[in-house]
């Protein structure tokens, strides 16, 4: 499978969870395609990307590719900040240390291509997303900065916060590595005294924070599309 990211930031979970509600037109659907299963990736009506595989394997490929997608396009990032590892019978395209997406031997044999060729064909069409989507589409409220605690039993790219409701989705920063994610705020529960928010092991990691109560700056973010 694929997984990709950039220095900035990122996360990984499947599109299920419903943790990131940025209203952007992608979308994924799953077909049969002969003896295959196909997960069709749309933007805006037309389709973007597909994957093939024998199993589901196709369409958690898509829903990660989706998400990290998405995120690269709060987080300002650019297709530039892609680069390619083989990685077995694959062509992994990364940002940083997440998958953006990968290319496998049935992709190329269907699409009658070459690995390299086909990830660059699929990285000019990503390019339509982050022309449309950029980090202007979002506005930002109150960034502050604020005593952060790791929760392990969080879920992935997730975060609670007392002061937010559920589903409000925020910013973290940390200002020493200046790397950045989003999460959602998933719940809420007590929290200790001087500490603001609670963040999951990934989205802490994901922004070079490794234990607790340190500072990093939030600040709420909300679709303007």
């Amino acid at each position: 499978m694929f997984r990709q990211s950039f220095t900035v930031v990122f996360f990984f979970v499947t599109l299920v969870s419903g943790l990131f509600a940025y209203d952007l037109p992608l979308s994924i659907i799953q077909k049969n395609y002969q003896d295959l299963k196909m997960a069709e990736i749309r933007y805006k009506g037309s389709t973007l990307l597909r994957f093939f595989s024998q199993d589901a394997s196709a369409y958690q490929r898509g829903a990660e590719t989706i998400r990290c997608i998405k995120q690269m396009t709060v987080v300002g990032a650019k297709t530039k900040d892609i680069r390619y590892i083989h990685q077995g019978s694959q062509l992994i395209a990364k940002w940083g240390p997440y998958t953006v997406f990968s290319v496998t031997l049935l992709e190329t044999a269907i699409n009658n291509s070459t690995e390299k060729k086909l990830a660059a064909e699929w990285i000019k069409k990503c390019e339509l997303v982050f022309r449309d989507c950029t980090e202007s589409s979002y506005k930002k409220r109150g960034r502050r900065l604020v005593m952060a605690q790791i929760y392990p039993d969080l879920p992935s790219f997730s975060m609670i916060a007392p002061s937010l409701p559920a589903g409000t989705n925020c910013r973290l920063q940390n200002p020493k590595t200046l790397w950045t994610i989003v999460v959602s705020v998933v719940k809420d529960r007590d929290i200790p005294d001087r500490v603001s928010l609670g963040i999951d092991p990934l989205a802490a990691s994901a922004i070079g924070i490794t234990t607790d109560k340190e500072k990093i700056f939030i600040e709420e973010v909300d679709p303007l599309l």
